[in-house]
């Protein structure tokens, strides 16, 4: 005799067998998705570690020693916070657009609000880079207190397997928490929590490979410090940015083939800058310090810089946080083309007229180096240099 309570017995478990069914072709679908998703992320931070080392040669970069950093930034350290004044040259004051000692200092005319990139996104914001002839270097960077995950990459010319061994600021080694997959030729650490496990400080990073050859390494870390900004030709100009933050690169707005300009950023956090080393390929540049500037979303500066087109450029900024500790990050940028009509700077000067260099009579030479320079004279003398004095 037909039984329901059968009938629904062996219903119910045939849902149940389906619905178990699903949820394991879900879950199977989801996991294989996934690692879809993370064979196409490490496939492009191979190809981005490939293409930093060759646009640097597969050579070294030239870094600033400890002792020139530190002559630039106690320079920015040493450098007084202005009063904003907005006193009349003909009061004995500043010209208008600028105040602090000797009137160095500008105030922005549009005040801009910074859009910030995210460094805790992907894999964070650059700390540091560089490329070993050998593979058997150990370099030191800094790692603050607003870093959390550590990634390191290590990239190896040819076939040959690198490795790293990575010390904290006591000298004891900190192994990874997790290796990450990658190609033979490249070596992947994650290391999670890092500073608040081990403290901020300075790191050592020592490379080794199978065989002889060159290796590139970079590290990088998530973190809720990071820098926005970016070139312009007028210090008082506070459109740092004209385009979108792009992953962790913080610079938005690039400079232009052959005219000065400014670096002008912001760091999120609100923690002080110090320097920034502007490079070109592995070549140092110089080494600016960072200036103070008022009613600005971006109140630090430095420059001035030029670039040359189709070169391929980058900056570290350095600066100090709240317990001391150095800060880094590294970003990257573009030198654009100039357009073909005559260049003219953001006040009208044109850019290809010789600049001033020097003010007679004691006067101040302000925007020193660029397009825009100009004198600001003393009160008994005038003109474009200071040269003439004021007649009775």
């Amino acid at each position: 005799m037909f039984s329901m309570n059968s009938f629904f017995q062996t219903t119910m478990a045939s849902t149940r067998t389906l619905a178990c069914a699903v949820v394991l072709l879900c879950v199977t679908c989801s996991v294989a998705a996934n690692a879809l998703d993370s064979n196409k992320v490490l496939n492009r931070r191979s190809d981005r570690l490939e293409r930093l080392a060759q646009r640097v040669g597969w050579k070294s970069i030239v870094r600033p020693s400890e002792a020139e950093l530190n002559a630039v930034e106690n320079e920015a350290r040493r450098q007084p916070q202005p009063k904003i004044e907005y006193n009349m040259q003909s009061d004995g004051g500043c010209p208008p657009g600028y105040t602090g000692i000797n009137c160095t200092s500008p105030i922005c005319y549009n005040s801009s609000t910074i859009v910030y990139h995210d460094g805790t996104a992907n894999m964070g914001d650059d700390v540091d880079w560089d490329v070993s002839d050998t593979c058997t270097d150990t370099y030191y960077f800094p790692l603050d207190s607003f870093v959390n995950d550590v990634y390191i990459d290590i990239s190896a010319s040819g076939l040959a397997a690198p490795n790293g061994r990575f010390l904290n600021p006591t000298g004891q080694e900190v192994l990874p928490t997790s290796m990450l997959p990658g190609p033979p030729n490249v070596w992947i650490a994650k290391y999670e929590n890092l500073v608040k496990q081990n403290g901020a400080g300075t790191y050592g990073l020592t490379l080794s490979i199978s065989r002889p050859g060159a290796c590139l390494f970079v590290v990088q870390a998530t973190t809720t410090l990071s820098v926005d900004g970016g070139f312009i030709t007028d210090p008082r100009d506070d459109n740092v940015q004209t385009q979108q933050p792009v992953g962790n690169n913080g610079i938005e707005r690039m400079p232009i083939d052959g005219i000065p300009s400014y670096f002008a950023f912001a760091v999120h956090s609100n923690n002080q800058a110090q320097s920034v080393s502007f490079y070109n390929g592995r070549i140092l540049l110089q080494i600016s310090p960072v200036n103070a500037r008022f009613g600005c979303g971006a109140p630090n500066f430095a420059g001035t810089f030029t670039c040359n087109a189709n070169n391929f450029y980058h900056v570290m900024i350095r600066g100090v946080d709240p317990y001391g500790y150095v800060w880094q990050r590294v970003y990257y940028y573009d030198c654009l083309a100039a357009s073909p009509s005559k260049a003219v700077g953001s006040i009208g000067q044109s850019a290809n007229l010789l600049p001033l260099s020097q003010c007679f009579n004691d006067g101040v030479l302000i925007n020193a180096g660029t397009a825009d320079a100009f004198c600001f004279c003393k009160p008994l003398f005038t003109g474009k240099m200071c040269q003439t004095p004021f007649t009775q």
